[in-house]
């Protein structure tokens, strides 16, 4: 393998996610806007759907759906990847419209397959068969593309654009996150392996990176070369994904109970990268925080209040 850029981000990217497809570039986007409805199961909010594609491969897009405020100033938006598991109810939907968020949301396996054989498919794979990258990288490519389209929605903040995603979500999110700085805050809930949780310093009961490798070998490297031990070797771990995010906004939400998502190699993944946000006299600033709460891994009401707090303190 061969990795032009010894910069230590850059090789945990390359050797883990295969590295990320190339990004299309200023004005490389079209975006349309297909619907728009005032939705009475959302009192107050306005629904759009919209849809970009690629200028020079018209072929490769993907919806994006946003529930915005009716009559708000330019508002936060929260955005997430995962409507493929449909994880946001309508509870949380009313309480981000109360707390005046615009919430967006899309299918990131429109771009990517999530194939329960484990093949690398789907349309941004076709368009790049040689490329090393793998599911993970995709979604989180896609979550960089949403965020070009939301920054011509009219209504939305450019500026404070949060990326959320649950378990495999959160592990995507996290990755966009790290490699984007335009993600005011990043949070992820219970992402575990090639997540927040650490690759080669586990707690007990923990997803390992041979078991992600095994169970879905599209997510990660095309070669296989995502393995512990190189990463170990070169002392390459979560905590420099965690870190890239800073000075901007981290949250870290974790289930005591879950174990397979890796709740101690989560811990000292935060803690380590925490360093990132040292003030000048050695104190860790507002931005980073790890939460945790007691139960197992989905992902409920309370965890998304964290969230919708988080998106409500930016900019203040």
């Amino acid at each position: 393998m061969s990795i032009p850029n010894e910069d230590p981000l850059n090789l945990l990217v390359e050797i883990l996610y295969g590295g990320l497809p190339p990004d299309p570039g200023p004005g490389a986007l079209q975006v349309h806007l297909l619907h728009e409805s005032l939705p009475p199961r959302w009192p107050g909010a306005r629904l759009q759907t919209w849809r970009w594609t690629l200028a020079d491969a018209p072929g490769l897009g993907c919806a994006v759906q946003v529930l915005l405020p009716v009559g708000a100033g330019p508002v936060p938006v929260l955005l997430s990847g995962d409507a493929c598991w449909a994880y946001l109810g309508d509870d949380a939907r009313h309480e981000a419209l109360a707390g005046g968020l615009a919430l967006a949301w899309f299918n990131r396996t429109e771009l990517a397959f999530d194939a329960p054989q484990g093949q690398r498919a789907g349309p941004l794979f076709e368009r790049f068969p040689e490329a090393r990258f793998g599911a993970l990288a995709a979604w989180a490519w896609s979550l960089s593309r949403a965020l070009d389209l939301l920054r011509q929605v009219p209504g939305l903040d450019a500026g404070r654009v949060g990326v959320v995603g649950h378990s495999r979500g959160g592990k995507a999110a996290l990755l966009a996150g790290a490699c984007d700085e335009r993600f005011a805050l990043v949070a992820a809930h219970n992402s575990g392996a090639a997540g927040a949780g650490s690759s080669w310093d586990n707690g007990p009961g923990s997803e390992g990176l041979e078991d992600l490798a095994q169970a879905f070998p599209h997510w990660l490297a095309h070669e296989g070369q995502a393995g512990r031990v190189e990463l170990a070797a070169r002392e390459l771990d979560q905590d420099l994904l965690l870190a890239a995010v800073a000075p901007r906004h981290l949250l870290v939400l974790q289930a005591d109970s879950d174990a397979w998502a890796d709740p101690e190699g989560t811990r000292k993944m935060v803690t380590r990268a925490a360093r990132a946000w040292n003030g000048p006299a050695g104190v860790v600033m507002p931005g980073v925080r790890l939460v945790r709460r007691a139960g197992g891994h989905p992902m409920g009401l309370a965890d998304w209040q964290q969230v919708f707090g988080a998106m409500q303190a930016l900019g203040r």
